[in-house]
């Protein structure tokens, strides 16, 4: 895989538009759903495919091949989306901090485990709407993992966080997904009426 990663990146230096093109081909779904996760945006989604694409064109020949050309891209897209949330303040969201941490109980990692979502038959729009309100730094590591589906490895790797980091904010954006999505009634589960319900009788 590696080698023929390498004969692609030949080919594109040397100046073939058609491997540039198989390149696109190869990775537009990567980069544009990325980008959507990110952004929360479709036009603008479509607008940082088209930055991420014109940054690899321009700093391939800065690519060492020390990480697979997928994580590069990766590290790319997501810088590139960054860039562009905070350039149109698009990554203004809403803190479930504060709800996390007043409610007064704890919610498993494993509840939100993808295995998971669609047995709790939970809709596209209350997922958006959850990850909108995610603080970037925890939106961008849950898109790499649950949406993307990488290693912890990978995205520390893309990122450049300590595995032991990811891990960490991983598990916290998986804890405000799922406190979101109970307060929105979308997800079965015990909320915070059933738990000082249960304190009551005890």
């Amino acid at each position: 895989m590696r080698t023929a990663e390498q004969q692609l990146v030949r080919r594109i230096l040397k100046g073939d538009e058609a491997a540039f093109s198989e390149l696109v081909e190869a990775y537009q779904h990567l980069v544009y759903s990325t980008a959507l996760s990110i952004s929360q945006n479709r036009d603008d989604a479509m607008d940082i495919s088209q930055e991420v694409f014109l940054r690899i064109y321009r700093r391939l020949d800065g690519f060492r091949f020390e990480s697979a050309l997928s994580t590069w891209i990766y590290r790319i897209c997501v810088t590139a989306a960054l860039d562009f949330c905070r350039a149109r303040n698009r990554h203004s969201t809403v803190s479930l901090t504060s709800a996390e941490e007043g409610n007064g109980w704890d919610v498993p990692d494993e509840d939100f485990a993808p295995d998971r979502v669609l047995e709790r038959l939970l809709t596209a729009e209350d997922i958006r709407q959850g990850m909108a309100r995610l603080e970037e730094e925890y939106r961008v590591v849950f898109t790499l993992r649950d949406v993307q589906g990488l290693s912890y490895d990978q995205i520390a790797a893309v990122t450049g966080l300590e595995p032991g980091t990811v891990k960490s904010r991983i598990s916290r954006a998986r804890k405000k997904m799922r406190l979101f999505l109970l307060k929105q009634g979308t997800c079965r589960g015990q909320g915070p009426s059933n738990e000082a319900g249960k304190g009551e009788g005890e």
